[in-house]
């Protein structure tokens, strides 16, 4: 009955049954060990990444510390000293000098006419520059009424610009004191023509008025 139910038989053979667990725990397995061994697998290509990755790096960073800083070279180039300021030679000092203050100049005393007496007064000769009629002896009779000896008048013909009293050399005291008495101030020396020894006076107007 046994043989004709099949059924009863697979349930109770032990070596029939024995093969389907070792399959089965067989494939247990397989699917335990596949993923970790493609886990590892993937770890294993994520850690040669990273580590290809790093590599660069640091070889870059070592190539970067071993390198050689450049150092400076020193300029080749020739320094010329600046030439100094040639010193010009001292300019002689602007200080003003101290301005001397001219002495007043002295009034210039009027030298005292000398006395001219009586005795020593030259003679005297009047001219008439004028149109005048008769102004000459006019004139010299006043001079004589001051004391002066007037020997002669006459006519001058002639360009004296105003009454003058001219004076042979030695004799101009005494044709200053005339032209005081005539009240004019113009005194020159004798012209020519005129005489050596007397005093000549040329009317241009009459001194008296």
């Amino acid at each position: 009955m046994a043989d004709a139910g099949g059924t009863g038989t697979n349930a109770t053979d032990p070596d029939r049954r024995r093969p389907r667990s070792r399959a089965h725990a067989r494939r247990g397995i397989g699917s335990y060990v596949f993923p970790a061994v493609v886990g590892g697998a993937a770890l294993i290509a994520i850690t040669v990444g990273i580590v290809g990755w790093v590599r660069p790096l640091a070889s870059d960073s070592a190539a970067a510390s071993h390198s050689p800083v450049p150092i400076p070279r020193a300029s080749t180039t020739a320094v010329h000293p600046t030439p100094l300021p040639t010193p010009s030679p001292a300019s002689p000092s602007t200080v003003p000098s101290p301005t001397r203050t001219a002495a007043p100049t002295p009034t210039p005393k009027p030298t005292p006419t000398p006395t001219v007496t009586a005795a020593t007064r030259p003679a005297v000769v009047v001219l008439n520059q004028t149109a005048a009629v008769g102004l000459a002896a006019t004139v010299a009779a006043r001079l004589r009424s001051a004391g002066w000896v007037v020997p002669a008048v006459g006519n001058y013909r002639g360009a004296v610009p105003s009454t003058t009293v001219f004076y042979p050399a030695g004799r101009q005291p005494a044709a200053q004191s005339l032209a005081k008495v005539l009240g004019v101030t113009r005194t020159d020396p004798l012209l020519a023509g005129m005489s050596t020894s007397r005093l000549t006076v040329v009317l241009t107007s009459n001194p008296f008025g």
